[in-house]
């Protein structure tokens, strides 16, 4: 994805910035404590099957995109439903070319760090899977099977998700999440609504303090129920959207 034009938008209120603020940090430290945690909570116990659990359907699904990615599938033996449903979505993306290091979130901290500006974070690399490791076995297979269906129409999905963030469509973006949590409450609470909670808490606490903070978070965090902007609102704070085609007070009125 091509950033460009998001980084123009931002640049006087990043120059302004004395301290960016991310969700987690990446690179090395982090990567190996993502790995630590996979080996402590990504695996089942020994003889169990990931394939052996999905349904008849699925498992036809499964072969066909584990063969398109290249994969073994007996490296998918053992994996935690829940961690295979990411290595699915995320291999995927890969494939429609899609790239972390492409992100907004990569290009603004590599701008921080070459402006020698502070840098910290929302929460450690850890805590993202800490939440999906917690969901009962059941919940990960319907992930599992549910981005196996879903595959085939992602690419329109991504390309309408991403039209409505240049277009700074909040309230179509709010009901495109909305829609996609319907079927699991529970992930939506524990990767969005709780973290969104704890990050708000971190944020009110940088607004009383005497410098300017840029703060970067993904899209699925500023949308939907229980979104990072209902809980600043929430708390009192004034946001608002600025420099998009809808610019406008955040927070609804009282």
């Amino acid at each position: 994805l091509e950033f460009r034009r998001v980084l123009f938008r931002s640049s006087d209120a990043m120059a302004k910035s004395k301290v960016f603020v991310f969700e987690s940090p990446d690179g090395r430290s982090a990567n190996a404590e993502m790995r630590s945690f996979i080996l402590d909570r990504g695996l089942m116990g020994p003889g169990k099957k990931l394939r052996s659990l999905l349904s008849t359907e699925s498992q036809e699904m499964f072969d066909k995109r584990i063969q398109e990615f290249g994969f073994i599938p007996s490296r998918f033996d053992g994996i935690n439903p829940w961690l295979a449903s990411i290595i699915l979505k995320v291999t995927f993306l890969e494939m429609l070319g899609y790239s972390a290091d492409a992100g907004a979130d990569t290009k603004i901290e590599a701008y921080a760090r070459d402006h020698d500006r502070g840098v910290r974070y929302l929460e450690n690399a850890r805590v993202g899977m800490e939440a999906l490791a917690t969901l009962g076995q059941t919940t990960g297979i319907q992930s599992v099977e549910t981005t196996l269906a879903d595959m085939d129409e992602m690419p329109a999905i991504l390309q309408d998700l991403i039209g409505r963030w240049q277009t700074g469509d909040i309230a179509g973006l709010s009901r495109m999440l909305n829609n996609s949590l319907k079927r699991y409450p529970d992930v939506g609470r524990l990767l969005l609504t709780d973290r969104n909670q704890a990050w708000s808490e971190r944020i009110n606490r940088m607004a009383t303090q005497h410098s300017a903070f840029f703060v970067t978070v993904g899209i699925a965090h500023l949308a939907g129920n229980g979104s990072l902007i209902d809980q600043l609102c929430a708390k009192g704070l004034a946001v608002s959207r600025i420099d998009t085609p809808r610019p406008s007070d955040a927070c609804p009125s009282t």
